[in-house]
């Protein structure tokens, strides 16, 4: 596979509030990571794909589910340290710089994943995403519209400074909480997405999420199809007061 970069999908079928959610139906019977795979493999024909779950037996539902996707690899480590496993998963396939992934975001923009790469592929930083314009990194955020980007040499310098355990779940957030210590670029989101910094949830996290947000991609498709746009799915979001109440309230009870 190419070692420029590839997409590597944190994923696992344990998950304390929803029991394996990334693996329910979620629109056409299809799930959250099948639409993300088709979504990168249309977006991004030529890019390397692995799907990161663990070692426990409880994935191997994963394992059998996507080991035979065309494109897409398959690789199991370590269940809590996902740092190690995001490590070991780049040196298992070569692979030099990560696009990172969280495998409960169905409306993750594949428009702002390629800004994105292109802006690392100009200068390597060793981390770059967006960022809202308080600072707060886009993946702090619930926003669920973006994946950030990391080198492989700055995940194993982070694995070798530190061995708290927040940073060994949290992949990148050793990195981006050390400015001084490695080379950081981030880009300001839209406008129009800063100013829900409060109110905007599309990442599954609870059954709540779960059934709110599917409900929200059947409207969302059914008004602009299948290309929809961020700013179409944000005015989507804008005209249901109860949706933005509703994400608004389980931000607070899930605040990161």
């Amino acid at each position: 596979m190419s070692n420029r970069y590839a997409f590597v999908i944190q994923a696992r079928s344990g998950s304390t509030r929803l029991h394996n959610k990334i693996l329910l139906p979620f629109y056409n019977n299809k799930t959250i990571l099948d639409l993300q795979l088709e979504s990168i493999r249309k977006s991004f024909p030529d890019a390397s794909i692995i799907i990161a779950t663990t070692v426990n037996k409880a994935d191997d539902i994963i394992v059998d589910k996507y080991v035979n996707w065309d494109r897409v690899n398959v690789f199991r480590g370590d269940e809590n340290n996902v740092l190690k496993r995001f490590i070991d998963a780049a040196k298992a396939f070569g692979v030099e710089n990560i696009v990172r992934i969280c495998s409960d975001n169905p409306f993750l923009s594949m428009s702002y994943c390629a800004v994105m790469i292109d802006e690392y592929f100009k200068t390597y930083p060793d981390y770059i995403s967006y960022n809202f314009f308080n600072g707060t990194p886009a993946i702090r955020s619930h926003s669920g519209l973006f994946a950030e980007m990391v080198g492989l040499k700055a995940l194993e310098k982070a694995i070798q400074d530190t061995s708290e355990p927040l940073f060994m779940e949290h992949v990148t957030n050793y990195i981006y909480n050390h400015p001084g210590d490695f080379k950081l670029e981030f880009i300001q989101v839209p406008e129009f997405i800063d100013n829900y910094i409060d109110k905007l949830r599309l990442t599954i996290d609870t059954q709540v999420d779960f059934i709110s947000l599917q409900k929200l991609y059947l409207e969302v498709l059914n008004k602009y199809g299948s290309k929809f746009t961020v700013e179409q799915l944000m005015a989507e979001i804008e005209s249901n007061i109860e949706l933005v109440k509703s994400m608004s309230e389980q931000i607070r009870q899930y605040a990161k």
